[in-house]
């Protein structure tokens, strides 16, 4: 019995310390590269357009300042959540606008009813794995446009996240990095699955569906 409790009580730390290890990539670290693209753009744009780099500048600040606060947060054991469904919209069109305004263009659908449908918890973690999409997006794809959608389909809720970028051979995601391993674990951990369709030169489309709650 008290082999149990102890395999029990190893099996919670080990879990509560993969939840903070994703939690961490796919929030702060991913706006932390967020903020660093920003800031490398105005690398160009202070000498010709001053105006629009201190613009970009304070933005930059103001992200550092959200990240400072969600660390805080960590380091209290709190656990941020989004409140309704406007707050997940709005947050999901913050993600894209954090890219530092580097192509893709992404455009945002988002169904309303998707959105309210979600509970506080599915909603976090489908924003997670919306900021690791996104993050992956900018860096790999060389793409153009993209598109960040949720959607009510067949009584499910679904995330895309696509691109029309330069793709890649399903042999590359044998081996999964930690980006699409966390997404991976967040959608199971929501009863839903992962599907990820990329081919060279045709894009790459990731889609979530997990089970709608109420």
């Amino acid at each position: 019995t008290d082999r149990k409790q102890v395999e029990k009580r190893l099996r919670s730390l080990l879990d509560a310390q993969e939840r903070v290890a994703q939690d961490l990539h796919d929030g702060c670290i991913q706006t932390i590269y967020a903020i660093g693209l920003k800031l490398e753009e105005c690398r160009t744009l202070i000498r010709d357009h001053p105006r629009k780099a201190s613009k970009k500048i304070a933005g930059a600040a103001a992200d550092l300042n959200l990240v400072i606060h969600d660390l805080r947060l960590f380091v209290l054991g709190d656990k941020r959540e989004l409140a309704s469904g406007d707050d997940l919209k709005a947050a999901l069109e913050k993600a894209t606008q954090m890219m530092g305004g580097r192509p893709p263009a992404f455009a945002v659908e988002i169904d309303a009813a998707a959105a309210t449908s979600l509970t506080p918890d599915q909603a976090m973690h489908l924003l997670q794995i919306a900021r690791a999409a996104l993050s992956n997006a900018v860096r790999h794809a060389n793409a153009r446009t993209g598109l960040l959608s949720l959607q009510m389909r067949d009584g499910a809720i679904s995330l895309e996240v696509s691109d029309d970028g330069v793709g890649f051979e399903s042999e590359e995601i044998e081996k999964p990095g930690l980006g699409l391993h966390n997404i991976e674990a967040r959608a199971r951990k929501l009863g839903g699955r992962l599907r990820l369709v990329s081919a060279p030169d045709q894009g790459t489309r990731l889609t979530v569906e997990i089970p709608r709650a109420r």
